[in-house]
């Protein structure tokens, strides 16, 4: 008989990374490759966390690779993962405003900083395909949730409804 094969699935913490990061080197810094690397292993998968989203999850890994936009998202997501994990309670923005020379304030000034910077490329690359957009829509909607910005969360959740009914109505 004919045998399938099919993927191997790793737990969900994995200890090896589940995506490499890309092979010519997209970052500007040291800093920008470590939360691109604490994205890769553990945010993600908090923000994907069952198994049926890890073609999700590669999706956003692998876009990092051509569009500015979603690598420097997932940078500021890295960053403000770091920033939960050195303050672990409370609102992350309120917790770094608290100890501003904190290392939770940098890495907060950090994330904040590569958002502006996603933002800006999102803005510039423009007329983006659906997928594009609906992945940027997503990460803000991430990193606004995640520092307790919840209008402009629920905005982004409204921009990415639209964008599917748009296209929708097109096909």
């Amino acid at each position: 008989p004919k045998q399938v094969l099919l993927p191997k699935f790793h737990s969900i913490r994995s200890q090896q990374t589940p995506y490499a990061a890309p092979s010519v080197t997209k970052f500007q810094n040291e800093e920008e490759s470590r939360c691109f690397e604490i994205f890769s292993r553990n945010t993600a998968y908090e923000i994907f966390p069952n198994v049926e989203m890890g073609r999700l999850r590669l999706m956003f890994l692998q876009a990092c690779e051509a569009r500015d936009a979603i690598r420097h998202a997932i940078i500021a997501l890295g960053a403000l993962d770091m920033t939960s994990r050195v303050r672990s309670q409370g609102n992350v923005r309120d917790a770094a405003r608290r100890d501003f020379g904190s290392t939770a304030s940098r890495h907060y000034k950090y994330a904040v900083q590569e958002y502006a910077r996603a933002i800006k490329y999102a803005q510039e690359e423009g007329g983006q395909d659906l997928r594009t957009a609906l992945m940027t829509s997503l990460v803000i909607l991430a990193f606004e949730g995640w520092i307790g910005s919840h209008e402009i969360a629920v905005q982004q959740i409204r921009i990415g409804t639209r964008l599917l009914m748009e296209w929708k109505q097109q096909q």
